[in-house]
C-alpha cells in the first residue's frame, strides 16, 4: 500500500526527476537528428536509384541501336582515343563530370515539374 512516505527526501527526488527529464530531452533531440539523417540518406538513395535507372535505360537504348547509330553516339561522347605500347589506352571524352551532373539535374528538375503538373 502506498503511504506517501519514502526513504528519499523531496529535494533529491526533484533533482532525479529533473535529470531524467533532461536526459529524455537530449535523447529526443538525438532521435530527431538521427531521423533527419535517415531521411537524407533515403532521399540520396532515391536519387541514385533514379540516376542508375536512367543510365541503364541509356545502356539498353545503345544496345538495341544499329551499328550506325552506335557509331554516331560514340562519336558524340568520345573526343579521342590513344593506344600506346602494350595496348595501354587513353580516352578523352567530350563530356566531363560537371556537364553530366548538370544534365542529370536538369532531367531531375523536369521530372519534378512533370509531377507537379500531373498532380
Amino acid at each position: 500500500m502506498i503511504a506517501g512516505t519514502s526513504g528519499f527526501d523531496m529535494e533529491s527526488l526533484n533533482e532525479l526527476i529533473a535529470e531524467t527529464k533532461e536526459q529524455i530531452a537530449v535523447a529526443q533531440a538525438d532521435m530527431e537528428n538521427a531521423q533527419a539523417e535517415i531521411d537524407g540518406y533515403e532521399q540520396l538513395s532515391s536519387l541514385i536509384e533514379a540516376r542508375y535507372d536512367k543510365i541503364t535505360t541509356w545502356a539498353d537504348l545503345f544496345t538495341d541501336s544499329t551499328i550506325e547509330a552506335k557509331k554516331m553516339i560514340v562519336s558524340q561522347l568520345i573526343k579521342q582515343v590513344r593506344v600506346g605500347r602494350d595496348y595501354a589506352m587513353e580516352i578523352d571524352l567530350n563530356v566531363n563530370y560537371e556537364m553530366f551532373s548538370g544534365m542529370l539535374l536538369e532531367e531531375q528538375q523536369e521530372e519534378k515539374d512533370d509531377m507537379k503538373e500531373s498532380a
